[in-house]
C-alpha cells in the first residue's frame, strides 16, 4: 500500500466527516444520485469527474478498489444506473491510483493518467478499450510524473498534458508511438511555477495550448499562460492576490470570441481571510475581470475555494464546483454563474447520502440535455462516493 498523498487526504478523513454530520439529502434543481460506490467490487472514492458517450453512458475512474490497498479502476455507468468495472489497476507496470478526468477517441477508447506505477516511478498514461483491455502509452520516470488533470487529445491522436518535475513543472506531448516531447519547462519565475493539479490544458484550432500554474508569475501567485506550437510561452495574466485572486488550481475554458474563464482557489474581495476564491475572465488582450468572489454571502452559502474546471454553455453561463458550501454542513457545492454575474447554487453537498467533495462537472449527454453530471469523493448511501446529476 502506498502512503497517502495530498490527493488522498479527503479520503482519509471521509469517515470522520460523515460521522460528524447529520445530513438531509437536498433535492434542489432536480438533484439525483445516479450511482453509489461501495468500494466492494465496484471501486470507490473517485478523484475525478466523468465523461459521456453518444449512448448516454458515463465513464470515470476511482482512486481505490476493494480498499485502500488496491489502486483504483476505470468504470462505466449505463443510463439505467448499472455500473461495470472496465479495468482494475494493479500498481504494477500498468499504473495505479488514477486521479484524472478521462479523454475519449472516436472508437470509444479511454485515456488517462495514474499517480504511480509499480516501480515507484512517476505514473503512466494509459488507454483502456471499450472491452477493458489496458495499454500503457507512456511511463514517466522517477523525477517526472503527470499532474492530476490527465491528458487532452488532438485529431491526430497526440496527447498533451502537464507534469511535475524536479523544478517547476512542464508541458508535454505524447505521440501515437508513445514518444514524449517536452514542449515547455517552467523556470519558477515570471513564466510560472507548478501547473495546477486540476488544470486540464485547453487547445485551440491553431494548436495553441492554454493553462495555469499555481505559483510563479510577477507576483508569485500563479499565471494563465499560452503556449504556441513552436514552444513560445506567453503569460497572459499574473495573479497578485487580493481582489485579483490567487492560486489558480483549475484550468481555463474559452468562448468563441477567445475570452478565457477560470477560477482561483484563493483571493477575491469577500471577507474570509485571504479570500475564498474567484471566477475570472481573461480577454484576448490579457485584461482580467473578476466576475465573482466566493463567500460573499453569509456562512459561505454561495460556496468557496473552487478547485475544479469550469463548464461553459452556449449562452454564456458558467458552471463549476466549490470545495466548501453553506456552513456548517457544506461539503462542497455546484454553482451557476450567469453572464450578468448572478451566482446561483444548484446544490450544496452535506457529506451524507448526497456525497461530499465534488469533482469536475460534465454538461452533456444526448439522452439528458440540460443536466450536469459529476462525482463526489466520498459519501453516498454506501459511503465511497457517488455519481450525481443536477439540472442546469
Amino acid at each position: 500500500m502506498r502512503p497517502l498523498t495530498d490527493a488522498a487526504l479527503p479520503l482519509a478523513v471521509a469517515a470522520a466527516l460523515i460521522s460528524a454530520i447529520s445530513p438531509a439529502l437536498a433535492s434542489d434543481h432536480d438533484f439525483k444520485i445516479v450511482y453509489n460506490f461501495g468500494d466492494d467490487g465496484d471501486g470507490g472514492f473517485p478523484m475525478a469527474g466523468v465523461i459521456g458517450d453518444g449512448a448516454g453512458n458515463l465513464y470515470g475512474t476511482t482512486f481505490y478498489f476493494n480498499g485502500a490497498s488496491t489502486p483504483g479502476a476505470v468504470f462505466k455507468v449505463a443510463p439505467g444506473g448499472s455500473e461495470t468495472v472496465l479495468y482494475q489497476f494493479t500498481d504494477g507496470d500498468d499504473g495505479g491510483y488514477p486521479t484524472s478526468d478521462l479523454a475519449e477517441d472516436e472508437a470509444g477508447n479511454l485515456y488517462g493518467t495514474t499517480l504511480y506505477d509499480g516501480s515507484g516511478g512517476g505514473g503512466v498514461i494509459f488507454e483502456v478499450t471499450p472491452t477493458g483491455t489496458e495499454t500503457v502509452i507512456h511511463s514517466f520516470g522517477n523525477d517526472q510524473g503527470p499532474s492530476r488533470q490527465g491528458v487532452i487529445r488532438d485529431k491526430k491522436g497526440n496527447l498533451y498534458g502537464t507534469a511535475q518535475s524536479n523544478c517547476c513543472g512542464l508541458v508535454y506531448k505524447i505521440s501515437k508511438d508513445g514518444s514524449e516531447t517536452v514542449l515547455y519547462s517552467f523556470t519558477g519565475g515570471a513564466d510560472g511555477n507548478g501547473p495546477g493539479d486540476s488544470a486540464r490544458l485547453l487547445r485551440d484550432k491553431a494548436g495553441n495550448l492554454y493553462g495555469t500554474t499555481v505559483a510563479g508569475g510577477t507576483y508569485g501567485e500563479g499565471v494563465v499562460f499560452k503556449l504556441a506550437p513552436d514552444g513560445t510561452e506567453t503569460v497572459l495574466h499574473s495573479f497578485m492576490s487580493g481582489k485579483d485572486g490567487s492560486v489558480p488550481v483549475a484550468g481555463v475554458v474559452a468562448d468563441k470570441a477567445g475570452n478565457l474563464y477560470g477560477t482561483t482557489y484563493m483571493g477575491g474581495s469577500s471577507g474570509c481571510g485571504a479570500g475564498c476564491g474567484t471566477v475570472y475572465k481573461i480577454a484576448p488582450d490579457g485584461t482580467e475581470t473578476v466576475l465573482y468572489a466566493f463567500c460573499s454571502l453569509a456562512n459561505c452559502s454561495d460556496g468557496g475555494y473552487p478547485l475544479t474546471n469550469l463548464v461553459l454553455d452556449k449562452v454564456g453561463n458558467l458552471y463549476g464546483t466549490t470545495s466548501i458550501g453553506l456552513y456548517p454542513q457544506g461539503m462542497g457545492a455546484v454553482f451557476k454563474l450567469a453572464a450578468d454575474g448572478t451566482e446561483t447554487v444548484l446544490h450544496t453537498f452535506t457529506g451524507g447520502a448526497d456525497g461530499g467533495a465534488p469533482n469536475d462537472l460534465y454538461q452533456y449527454t444526448p439522452r439528458a440535455k440540460g443536466y450536469l453530471y459529476g462525482t463526489t469523493q466520498f459519501g453516498g448511501s454506501r459511503g465511497a462516493g457517488t455519481v450525481f446529476r443536477v439540472k442546469k
